[in-house]
């Protein structure tokens, strides 16, 4: 895999981009991403898929082949008091769960409520279960 990486720092605005340079045999070989001195980004990557986020609580994911079956936005995420973190995740009307989120604990623990209607939880200790959706 070849990759090589150019920066750009405008002194002035202070924004930076790199592009990636991954050979012929991925699905976007001039993948890239920029970041903003405003707090925004953005990730084409070299499988395809893409990340946007505006630094104000704004995000959305697009998977390979840019197609919005799969595609994401971020309709709140946050951390508490404990440093726990949370993502709740609007998939859009035809997805089998409306109300898909994540949630990850200082103690090493997570669940997902995905857009399949899937579930999967880790204890961060070992123990995991996963539940398909539809049941």
């Amino acid at each position: 895999m070849r990759m090589s990486c150019k920066y750009m720092d405008l002194s002035l605005s202070g924004n930076h981009w790199c592009n990636r340079d991954y050979g012929p045999f991925v699905a976007n070989p001039s993948s890239y991403h920029y970041s903003n001195r405003n707090g925004s980004y953005y990730y084409s990557n070299p499988n395809g898929s893409t990340y946007y986020n505006n630094g104000h609580g704004y995000s959305k994911y697009t998977p390979p082949g840019n197609s919005s079956n799969g595609s994401y936005e971020i309709a709140s995420s946050g951390t508490n008091d404990q440093g726990n973190h949370y993502c709740s995740r609007d998939y859009g009307s035809d997805a089998a769960n409306d109300n898909s989120y994540h949630y990850s604990n200082t103690d090493g623990s997570y669940y997902y409520s995905n857009s399949d209607g899937s579930t999967y939880y880790n204890s961060g200790d070992g123990y995991s279960q996963y539940t398909p959706g539809g049941k």
